[in-house]
């Protein structure tokens, strides 16, 4: 599993609400040609060469983690689960389901629904810290198209916000934070988790 803070308009966003430099993720694979990949969800999902996704992240800044004790079985297991997401487009609302997928989203389904493993500790909005100006900003963007709000059943910010708090989600922070775990590889320094 790699992670990076993405260069992303929503990045600092998702930094500042889980108080982690980990705001984009995805996972490793080798093509046939030998090639290192990172299967992501990006909008669709899809996969991109590792060098081009370190790039596209800040200051080129890369962690790497694996579970302990994973099996080459367990392994493509998930890549396999991870697959069967290919073309889906990005979520912007972080909703739970299948119709769009976001980052963390699709590292999460792909172990739950490959080898059976739960990764990353499902919270609501409300349990992230998103009273700070770069979270209220996107949150307040997007509010009026967000689905369960869209519906127009919700007239107001505050009325949605609500609804907002209740969601639940998978951040990259949670997938870093499992004592499942193990590092592999870090340039983060003493921001890695």
């Amino acid at each position: 599993i790699v992670f990076q803070t993405s260069g992303s308009g929503q990045s600092l966003a998702i930094l500042a609400a889980s108080h982690s430099p980990y705001t984009h993720m995805g996972l490793i694979e080798i093509d046939p040609q030998g090639e290192v990949m990172v299967l992501e969800a990006v909008g669709p999902v899809k996969l991109t060469p590792l060098d081009e996704w370190i790039n596209r992240g800040t200051a080129g800044r890369v962690t790497v983690k694996r579970v302990k004790s994973f099996s080459d079985e367990k392994a493509q297991q998930t890549l396999a689960a991870a697959h069967a997401y290919d073309g889906r487009p990005y979520d912007i609302f972080f909703l739970p389901g299948k119709d769009a997928i976001y980052c963390s989203e699709l590292v999460h389904l792909a172990f739950k629904e490959g080898p059976a493993l739960e990764l990353g500790r499902v919270q609501r909005v409300g349990e992230l810290s998103i009273n700070n100006p770069a979270a209220r900003k996107l949150i307040k963007a997007r509010w009026q198209r967000y689905p369960l709000c869209s519906a127009g059943k919700v007239d107001s910010f505050e009325d949605c916000l609500a609804i907002m708090l209740q969601q639940e989600l998978v951040t990259p922070a949670s997938i870093a934070q499992d004592p499942q775990l193990e590092l592999v590889y870090t340039n983060f320094g003493v921001f890695a988790e």
